[in-house]
């Protein structure tokens, strides 16, 4: 069979070459469509996996928080045992994986990042056996009333008015009246030292020298701290804020997965 009396070129653009063009667009149109269905499929999945994950672990939380309520004895075990679920947490939220970031609402998120940033930091009180440090103490508590929605920028004053003279206990602490003001001279020229003679807002407090405070507040003062920090924060942290973040979640997968 003869030729075409036309270009090569010609022929093949206005036949054979578009046919293939065409047909390969489709192979590949039909792959990258099938390609995508999975992908959002198991980003779903993904997604609901994650709903499922936080739920349980929230139960649990919420568990040690009964507990606590229904123990006339803070049962630090059960706090302690506890440690590895809400680093599990927090984990899940710090940072939340992009399908659970592009899905899921932003409200409901940060219910879910406070939540586990509470629970953390409640359990992350030290046992009362533990020789636990002053500074330690007051970094968990601040960092608890921080995810409270406490502005931590704020002026001293206005914040100690707020929480009350750094959350101690109302008994006297036990302090060893030899030594405390060669302590409090230490605190003070450190403090000085840190913060050119001026403390202005809470998260510079933070940075004040507690650690030096332990030379004068017993071991038994610091018990009694630790079991105040978790009477006061633990209704909060491990059973309504839990339970609070719980009901967003359930709907949050009504409202994806109805």
């Amino acid at each position: 069979m003869a030729l075409p009396d036309a270009p090569l070129g010609d022929v093949l653009l206005g036949g054979g070459l578009l046919a293939v063009a065409g047909g390969a667009a489709k192979l590949l149109g039909d792959h990258f469509l099938g390609w995508f269905r999975e992908y959002r499929a198991n980003r779903r999945e993904r997604v609901r996996e994650w709903h499922n994950e936080v739920l349980g672990l929230l139960t649990e939380v919420r568990s040690v928080g009964v507990s606590v309520q229904t123990s006339r004895e803070v049962p630090f075990d059960e706090i302690e045992e506890l440690k590895p679920k809400t680093v599990e947490l927090r984990k899940k939220v710090d940072p939340f994986p992009v399908s659970v970031r592009r899905m899921v609402d932003a409200e409901v998120l940060g219910k879910t990042r406070a939540a586990a940033a509470l629970a953390f930091h409640l359990t992350h009180f030290p046992h009362p056996e533990e020789d636990a440090s002053v500074s330690k103490l007051i970094k968990h508590q601040y960092e608890i009333l921080e995810r409270l929605g406490t502005d931590t920028s704020v002026e001293v004053d206005e914040a100690l008015e707020l929480i009350g003279d750094f959350q101690m206990p109302e008994k006297s602490l036990d302090v060893s009246p030899d030594e405390v003001d060669t302590v409090l001279e230490d605190f003070e020229d450190e403090a000085r030292e840190r913060f050119d003679g001026t403390v202005d807002t809470v998260d510079e407090l933070l940075d004040l020298p507690w650690e030096t405070l332990d030379r004068v507040i017993s071991e038994e003062t610091r018990k009694q701290m630790i079991e105040y920090g978790i009477d006061q924060y633990y209704q909060i942290a491990l059973l309504d804020k839990p339970q609070e973040t719980k009901s967003a979640l359930s709907r949050s997968m009504h409202e994806l997965f109805g």
